[in-house]
């Protein structure tokens, strides 16, 4: 899904794919909370599999008003570094256009929507942060659109980087009940500087091994909840030889790719969390 969302980005007018993809994720989770158990898992499922056919739909719908291919297959698509994708010339504003034209400011620029929905997470910033938002990218604007493009390059880069550092530091206040108001203040001010760690390399690193550490987790949950009922039929009632039935044939690929993540500390009790839970969820 992430992947086709990516490449409908590419397409005309991005701000409203961006929308309603918004827009998706809030009724899916409307959704989904309501449900119970397993049944959670069945409701995101089914949610992904229709936004899938969904975003399939736009983009085999772009591509035969074409007649022709809107983007590069789905193994080539992240790979491509600074050529220019067919729809750019479309996007609004100097700015939005060297975004979409440079595969190094898409990654960060979507870093940073991932950021500052993590902020908005967060009832009590929502208003300010959405005020200061379009402050940001009004400054932005008149700090880069002007430039140069290698100078416009560097400009929209640094201060998506500034931004993200800001947005962290943001979700991280929510610890500091006293006097927050005023600390937000100096965060969106840029009065403060990022503590040790916080920089925006570090973040999106760890953010991106985070990701990554989702992923193996989903593929683990999925491997378990199709083998637990054959588990159950090989080894009766006995849950101790359904979990090593489950584990002989799951584990392996979690603990590699999980250890490749340097999260080797956590292979062991996360897999067994895992299927405890998939166990659970299935009587």
């Amino acid at each position: 899904m992430r992947g086709l969302y990516r490449r409908t980005l590419l397409l005309d007018d991005p701000p409203s794919r961006i929308v309603a993809q918004r827009s998706w994720v809030v009724e899916r989770n409307r959704s989904c909370a309501k449900k119970q158990g397993a049944e959670v898992g069945d409701c995101i499922a089914q949610s992904l599999n229709a936004r899938i056919v969904e975003l399939k739909s736009v983009l085999e719908m772009v591509v035969a008003t074409n007649e022709r291919p809107v983007v590069a297959s789905f193994s080539t698509v992240d790979a491509v570094a600074s050529n220019q994708k067919p729809g750019c010339t479309n996007t609004s504003g100097a700015v939005d256009r060297a975004i979409c034209n440079d595969a190094t400011l898409r990654h960060w620029e979507d870093r940073l929507a991932k950021m500052y929905q993590q902020s908005l997470d967060d009832p009590s910033l929502r208003t300010v942060l959405a005020e200061d938002q379009q402050r940001w990218i009004r400054e932005r604007t008149a700090s880069c659109a002007t430039l140069s493009s290698t100078k416009m390059t560097d400009c929209i880069l640094q201060m998506i980087k500034r931004r993200i550092e800001q947005l962290v530091q943001l979700i991280n206040s929510r610890d500091d009940v006293q006097d927050r108001s005023t600390k937000v203040e100096k965060i969106l001010s840029g009065k403060t500087t990022p503590p040790p760690g916080l920089d925006a390399e570090t973040i999106d690193r760890e953010s991106a091994r985070a990701e990554q550490s989702e992923l193996v987790i989903g593929d683990a949950r999925t491997c378990i909840r199709k083998n637990v009922g054959t588990a159950a039929g090989a080894a009766t009632s006995d849950p101790k030889q359904m979990e090593a039935l489950i584990s002989e044939i799951c584990f392996a690929d979690f603990s590699k790719r999980l250890s490749a993540l340097e999260l080797g500390s956590l292979v062991k009790p996360s897999f067994e969390m895992l299927v405890h839970q998939e166990m659970n969820a299935s009587k």
